[in-house]
């Protein structure tokens, strides 16, 4: 083992220089990002501090905005690409349609002056506390809507008229939806691109870009957004056939005398289909699992799971993702024996963000992996690739020290939710088993199982918690045959 190490390093000698040298140069890179980020800053907070902006100087604004952005995230500044981000939400949700708001341009210098703040911070190369810039972020751009108990999702709705899109949006708003409103298909192609939506409403007639543009680039695209609900407005359910076939809406929603009401009821189609399911697979035996984010998903399907499991059963119905939970609904888990299902390097790549979308009070049963535990005394863990990496040392790692690849937040993310080591290595193996009624044959190394396992290099419940990350695969066997040799 030590002739091979020793063998390895040294052919590698010569590649491990290049690599430095490269490592030296992207330094120097960041840095100058960091000057020039620095003189953007200045000339933001300039052009800001005027209080006279018009569309023109706006755009400038934007532009800043979007350019600090872009940089900071290609030299792999997170931190204050997240800034600039919802910086730019602000700007293209609120201060577009306001131009002349004293309030708005308060809140863009509290902007810029965060972005300062940072910037010179990782001048001088000091610590920074992120958690305290996001509380900020998060009273000056979060939606009041997003925050409230029966928010059911953030909808964008593009009309070209005043009177068709002002009655649709009043009427989801007293539904409990949150709405953008824009007459222009590019406007909110743009809104698309940048901001996560639940759904989206659209009209045809629209310009510069109509709305069957605006489906199909949605639709075509890699975009966040490319998979949402999509309704449109039109005076023909005919309409549908001049979408091209694989970018077609969800639905029609013809202009009558019962728009409104087919319209809400549109929305909430897809529960009446997960009620005739959980019937269904309840009628045959088979297992229940469904992708449940937001807290008003989870609630739902708790709730449609409830009404046919009735009490504690085996039928191990999942949720999966269950990553917004609200307080009074975690005990429905155990009163109803559902398995949570989730991710833990979902709370490390979402942290930075997180409470600007969900609110201080929400984000506390965020990412709840201790507490969802609780319940039923299991809890089932996996990756999300491709999503996420597919390292499940990175999962393990996410799941303890709640902490990113570079070790932040320092004292761990809501750690009062992180999961043991014992926990978390039961998480994505037996527990995993049972969630999929696979406990008789793999999850544990048993006389009778399929002999799955790796064999590392290091001991993952008794290591140092900064060893974890560094810790190798040594080998790898599948049903008893070696498949991987480190």
């Amino acid at each position: 083992m030590i002739l091979i190490y020793i063998v390895g390093y040294s052919t590698k000698k010569e590649g491990s220089q290049m690599s430095v040298n490269i490592d030296k140069e992207f330094e120097e890179l960041r840095k100058d990002f960091l000057y020039h980020a620095e003189d953007l800053t200045l000339k933001l907070n300039s052009i800001i501090s005027n209080q006279d902006l018009d569309k023109e100087t706006f755009k400038e604004v934007f532009r800043i905005v979007h350019s600090l952005k872009g940089g900071a995230a290609s030299h792999e500044f997170t931190n204050l690409s997240t800034i600039c981000h919802h910086f730019e939400d602000f700007l293209t949700l609120k201060l577009v349609d306001e131009l002349q708001n004293n309030e708005h341009y308060e809140t863009c210098l509290k902007f810029t002056d965060i972005l300062e703040e940072v910037i010179k911070k990782k001048i001088k190369g000091e610590e920074i506390l992120f958690s305290k810039y996001i509380e900020q972020i998060s009273y000056l751009n979060l939606p009041e809507a997003e925050t409230s108990q029966g928010f059911k999702g953030q909808i964008l709705v593009v009309d070209n008229t005043k009177t068709i899109g002002s009655i649709v949006k009043k009427s989801l708003e007293d539904t409990g939806y949150a709405c953008t409103l824009t007459k222009d298909g590019l406007v909110a192609f743009n809104k698309l691109v940048t901001k996560k939506f639940d759904a989206l409403i659209s009209s045809i007639n629209l310009s510069p870009f109509d709305g069957i543009s605006l489906v199909t680039a949605l639709r075509s695209t890699n975009n966040m957004n490319a998979d949402i609900p999509i309704l449109v407005i039109s005076a023909s359910k005919n309409i549908v056939e001049r979408f091209p076939k694989d970018y077609r809406p969800n639905k029609v929603v013809v202009k009558d005398e019962q728009f409104i009401e087919n319209l809400n009821h549109s929305l909430e189609d897809s529960i009446d289909h997960f009620k005739e399911s959980a019937k269904k697979l309840y009628k045959c035996n088979y297992q229940m699992c469904t992708h449940a984010i937001g807290d008003s998903a989870a609630r739902t399907i708790l709730n449609i799971y409830g009404n046919i499991l009735k009490d504690i059963n085996d039928k191990r119905w999942r949720l999966e993702h269950a990553q917004v939970i609200s307080e009074n609904d975690f005990p429905l888990f155990r009163k109803y024996s559902i398995i949570p299902s989730v991710q833990p390097t979902h709370a490390t790549s979402d942290m930075l963000w997180a409470i600007l979308r969900l609110g201080n009070k929400r984000i506390k049963n965020s990412y709840a992996y201790g507490k969802l535990l609780y319940q039923n005394g299991s809890i089932a863990l996996g990756t999300d690739f491709p999503i996420e990496n597919i390292n499940p040392i990175h999962t393990f790692y996410a799941a303890t020290a709640r902490k990113n690849l570079n070790g932040q937040p320092k004292n761990g993310f809501q750690i009062e939710n992180a999961l043991t080591r014992l926990e978390a290595l039961k998480g994505m193996t037996i527990w995993a088993a049972i969630a999929n009624f696979e406990e008789n044959v793999k999850g544990s190394i048993e006389i009778g199982k399929a002999a799955d396992m790796v064999v590392l290099d290091k001991d993952l419940i008794s290591i140092e918690e900064d060893d974890i990350l560094e810790t190798k695969v040594l080998y790898t066997f599948v049903a008893g045959e070696q498949v991987y040799k480190n």
